[in-house]
């Protein structure tokens, strides 16, 4: 009997011993942007267990979880469940399963997961936990290392011309819409990413274009924009880029993506003006725009004259333009650019303060208080008079071509007033129409908008605006414009008065601060709860929230709803001691204030200060 198990216990030694062994250093793979940061070090399989080691990096004091459910997937969907997380050597760290584990204060920690055992065959393998929960997901874990190259393209994707000629388009409105189509390769259904598309103002609108569009279980993303004329836009995937594309009415652009966390994650563009976003994704815009680059602090600290530091900025301008001429970029690229720098240009002349100032306390010449920034602001104000600029023609952003360019949108009121616009009439009419609907009246002293289109939308939204303020005013419980003769002093005692014998929350908010958004949403499960209780929610806004927005959101907001002036706005404010919204107040059935807070800070705290209000 003895032999028999000594037999046993050598054959699976043996058998132990002769089992293969796999290990792969540096892996690559693609994490989560819903979840911290992490990078797998290495991998090892064999015929007992798979051991993932993990190097985390995320905020210090960042709690993780690694719960029970995490496993590792391979590509035909069988999955491999954790053993532990016991650390392998001194350098790794011990987890727990399920229970919170807190990252020191550099923000880093290694440590080893152990699963069951993957076939030493795999090629690669997802590591599935709950990202949404402080977890950790990685997708894409295999043997060669990213090389910014995929190496097997889709075939619709093998062939593609590009034209190295490509010019922004002439501005002309168009109405219509802009088709982006999205494919990632090595999309996991469970990524749970979104394509972002944002950074402008579409025209005849009052508020800027911000919209996430989720990828569908096969990677490919359809978005589809209302435009009237070609606009430079933002695209994003949290995590993955940031860059900008030109799109426009009536046209499609396509964008084969890489799942991946570094630089190569845009692969290649079909459609409108591919040549110009190929180009676009991959330059650096913030570095190119900045004249940092060209040494113009270390020129300007010896100059002596107003005018010397003037020519000094000039020549910062110049140089820009003649590089961006030699850049292998298409015709359309550079003309953003060149629009871009001259803006560049002229903020430097118009306030120099600000940015000398900004430029030395980002290089910690002296500490930050608001009398030392006053002084040293009108110091550098006074270092660069406007008697000391010589006369500028606007050149690129008078273009024809100059409403492509966001930065043509964002220029200062000051350098669209001295603008020469009688050579393309056009691209002032719509600027002035973008700076009056969403700002609510023309920046331009003067200025009359002659064309026909312009001023039908100008039109089409003030009949849209009064329609919306008709709606409101009928709508019961909701305040629009209701006690705009109220003194500011007086506003408290006519909402309060409304609401007699009850006990009242309040929510300061309004429809564009993501906070407020995120608390409405999170008082939304706790009203459920309250439906029979003795409590009415009141919401208060001002002019900061645009009224047709407004509309459609407290649609689904049960409760009082009060748009208030701006000074009465800033009255309750001031009265809470609240710079910041949201501001939630609670106040008793004898009108005490029992509760308030500045800031959405979870549920909780205002679930208990209620369900003691209510006692």
């Amino acid at each position: 009997m003895k032999k028999f198990l000594f037999a046993s216990l050598l054959a699976l030694g043996l058998c132990a011993c002769s089992m293969e062994k796999v290990a792969w250093e540096n892996p690559s793979s693609f994490v989560s942007p819903t979840g911290p940061s992490a990078t797998v070090t290495k991998v090892e399989m064999d015929g007992w267990q798979t051991i993932v080691h993990l190097e985390v990096t995320h905020r210090p004091n960042y709690w993780l979880k690694i719960d029970r459910g995490t496993v590792l997937r391979t590509d035909n969907g069988k999955e491999y469940a954790i053993k532990s997380g016991l650390k392998t050597d001194s350098t790794e760290t011990d987890v727990k399963l399920d229970a919170l584990f807190r990252l020191p204060e550099s923000g880093r920690a290694k440590f080893a997961l152990h699963f069951r055992p993957l076939p030493t065959s795999t090629q690669r393998m997802h590591l599935i936990g709950n990202c949404e929960d402080g977890g950790i997901c990685l997708w894409n874990i295999c043997e060669q290392p990213s090389s910014g190259h995929v190496e097997q393209l889709p075939d619709e994707w093998r062939d593609v011309q590009y034209d190295d000629n490509e010019a922004l388009p002439v501005a002309r409105i168009d109405s219509g819409v802009a088709r982006i189509n999205v494919k990632m390769l090595d999309y996991q259904p469970g990524m749970n990413l979104k394509f972002c598309i944002s950074g402008f103002r579409p025209l005849g609108s009052d508020e800027y274009f911000w919209q996430n569009f989720p990828f569908a279980d096969d990677g490919t993303v359809k978005a589809e924009i209302p435009l009237r004329i070609a606009r430079e836009a933002e695209i994003h995937i949290d995590g993955m880029f940031r860059k900008n594309i030109v799109i426009a009415p009536n046209q499609e652009t396509s964008i084969l993506l890489n799942a991946t966390n570094d630089s190569s994650a845009i692969v290649a563009f079909k459609g409108y003006l591919a040549k110009t976003d190929k180009d676009l994704a991959q330059l650096d815009v913030d570095k190119l725009n900045s004249f940092l680059q060209y040494g113009i602090m270390d020129s300007l600290e010896v100059c002596e004259t107003p005018e010397q530091r003037y020519n000094c900025i000039r020549m910062a301008f110049d140089r820009r333009i003649a590089d961006i001429q030699t850049m292998a970029y298409t015709p359309a690229v550079k003309e953003l650019l060149s629009m871009a720098a001259e803006k560049e240009f002229l903020t430097w002349v118009e306030s120099f303060g600000h940015r000398y100032v900004s430029y030395l306390h980002d290089q910690s010449r002296f500490r930050y208080n608001s009398k030392l920034w006053d002084n040293l602001r009108r110091l550098s104000e006074s270092l660069l008079p406007a008697s000391a600029c010589k006369p500028y023609k606007l050149q690129y952003l008078n273009a024809p071509t100059a409403p492509c360019c966001q930065d043509f949108w964002n220029m200062p009121f000051s350098i669209e007033r001295t603008a020469d616009k009688s050579k393309y009439p056009l691209i002032w009419d719509m600027l002035n129409v973008d700076w009056t609907l969403g700002y609510g009246y023309s920046y331009t002293q003067n200025y009359v908008i002659k064309d026909k289109q312009c001023r039908a939308l100008i039109d089409q939204f003030e009949a849209n605006r009064k329609r919306v303020a008709e709606e409101l005013k009928q709508q019961p419980g909701v305040y629009y414009t209701t006690y705009d003769t109220v003194p500011a002093r007086d506003i408290f005692s006519v909402i309060l008065g409304n609401c007699k014998s009850k006990v009242l929350f309040f929510c300061v908010w309004d429809t564009e601060t993501e906070p407020c958004l995120e608390g409405n949403k999170a008082l939304a499960s706790l009203k459920g709860s309250l439906a029979d209780k003795d409590i009415e929610f009141v919401y208060i806004t001002s002019t900061r929230s645009r009224p047709a927005k407004w509309q459609k959101m407290i649609a689904d907001i049960p409760g009082e709803h009060y748009y208030l002036t701006g000074p009465q706005f800033d009255y309750l404010m001031k009265k809470y001691e609240s710079e910041g919204i949201p501001t939630y107040v609670l106040y008793d059935k004898t009108g005490n204030r029992s509760f308030q807070s500045i800031g959405f800070h979870g549920i909780e705290p205002i679930r208990q200060a209620i369900e003691e209000a209510l006692k």
